[in-house]
């Protein structure tokens, strides 16, 4: 088991060191924030001072070792525009962030496992083509699309729930509605087909021979047999989940790292675009990290292959 622990944290180490490389690579081509700073009637004094003190006159080699040294001492600067620490304006822009990706998670999550288990269950009855249609329905719409309609119908029309800004619990619901009703065929999807799966496996055949109640055989067997594939799915869509995020929060007017990312790259504020990328990859890698974990306690199948290995 630790083996396998040890070789998923490998795993997650180089996942990130390439993210954050390739985010570095990538902002040094697309352009440079003296352009966002000076006025076009700056001097040629001006810019080459500005660049010396970016530290920007450095080859692209050197500019890399600072910025990995800075990675490694948790120190990554400070923002060129606003001149704060590039660590505090991130991590204080990520708790609204974690806030709505975990909740989406969890309400994804406990509505998919259910409308999948009931649609395995009523399978071809009028239960499980509703689902299905909900299902379509959800993956042929656009996210943005859709928190355009929930803000006119709940915010507009009903004025119950607030259409932007952060006051109160309330202004969470419908960001969250809008990243749930985008993940949530995923999860019917593969509950469904992992529990019909399950349902016509032998050792279902066997308790049931055995004289087991159907709701033991559902909910102690089947149901714990059928999540290992929900949780692998769950963490793949974390990554795709933050993504989506960014659009929700510019849409809302939310405060998070996806908003913070967006005006940094249109800034082109490099040590906070570069700290906003790394803190979204290893939230993505920790995710799945979390979700192989479970997946091996959920079946011991994993684990043990992993430990063998």
């Amino acid at each position: 088991m630790i083996r396998y622990v040890l070789r998923h944290i490998l795993q997650m180490v180089v996942t990130v060191w390439g993210v954050v490389t390739i985010t570095f690579l990538v902002l040094r081509i697309t352009g440079n924030p003296v352009d966002a700073l000076l006025s076009p009637n700056a001097t040629a004094q001006q810019r080459r001072q500005l660049i010396r003190e970016l530290g920007l006159d450095q080859s692209v080699f050197v500019q890399y070792g600072r910025f990995l040294e800075q990675v490694v001492q948790g120190q990554f600067g400070r923002s060129i525009i606003a001149g704060t620490p590039v660590a505090h304006t991130v991590f204080a822009e990520l708790r609204p962030s974690l806030e709505l990706v975990g909740l989406t998670l969890a309400a994804s999550a406990v509505l998919g496992v259910a409308g999948g288990v009931l649609a395995a269950v009523r399978a071809g009855g009028w239960v499980d083509r509703a689902i299905a249609t909900v299902m379509v329905i959800a993956q042929a719409m656009p996210s943005y699309w859709f928190a355009l309609l929930l803000i006119l119908v709940f915010a507009v029309h009903l004025a119950v729930l607030p259409a932007t800004g952060m006051q109160g619990a309330s202004s969470i619901v419908l960001p969250c509605a809008t990243l749930t009703f985008a993940l949530l065929p995923y999860v019917l999807r593969i509950t469904r087909s992992s529990m019909l799966e399950v349902l016509g496996s032998d050792f279902i055949r066997f308790h049931r021979a055995k004289g087991l109640p159907a709701r033991s055989i559902l909910f102690r067997h089947a149901l714990r047999s059928s999540l290992a594939p929900v949780v692998a799915m769950l963490g793949l869509q974390t990554g795709l989940l933050m993504s989506g995020m960014v659009v929700v929060e510019q849409i809302f007017g939310r405060a998070g790292v996806g908003s913070l990312l967006v005006s940094s790259i249109l800034s082109r504020d490099y040590p906070v675009v570069q700290a906003a990328v790394l803190a979204i990859a290893v939230i993505v890698v920790l995710a799945n990290l979390l979700a192989d974990l479970a997946i091996a306690l959920l079946d011991p199948r994993v684990r043990l292959g992993g430990a063998s290995s």
